[in-house]
């Protein structure tokens, strides 16, 4: 199986249950998917390590539609904006293209863009703040 997770919400919530996660996904032979909308900078590639996370495949949202030519704006290097629609599709169109077959994510918003054959669990305000 593919199973696709987000960084901001969901892995820098737990990193420590996720490194264990993604660990015995790899082992027992599922691919993992970092599906993120932040831009594939050295800062996020480390901050992955640190928390030794395992994964085959990364997908930044920004970088994806920067690549494409999208009209994306910058608050600040953090903070890419782009038109609603067009963000929150693209996790669901990956997800498809790619064959993701569970989606953990913080954002319910992406669900309605997923197809019958992927899966969304959202993490509840609750359990995100419990343990870090």
């Amino acid at each position: 199986m593919n199973y696709g997770l987000d960084i901001h919400g969901v892995i820098d919530a737990h990193p420590k249950f996720f490194a264990r996660f993604t660990k015995r996904l790899r082992e027992q032979g599922h691919k993992v998917f970092i599906i993120t909308g932040g831009q594939g900078k050295p800062k996020l590639f480390n901050q992955l390590k640190e928390w030794d996370i395992t994964y085959d495949f990364f997908f930044s949202i920004t970088d994806y539609h920067v690549a494409k030519g999208t009209k994306v704006t910058f608050e600040d290097e953090d903070n890419p904006f782009m038109d609603d629609e067009t963000w929150n599709r693209t996790k669901g169109d990956y997800c498809k293209e790619n064959a993701v077959d569970i989606l953990i994510d913080d954002t319910k918003t992406y669900g309605e863009y997923m197809d019958a054959t992927t899966f969304m669990y959202v993490l509840n305000k609750r359990m995100k703040n419990q343990s870090k």
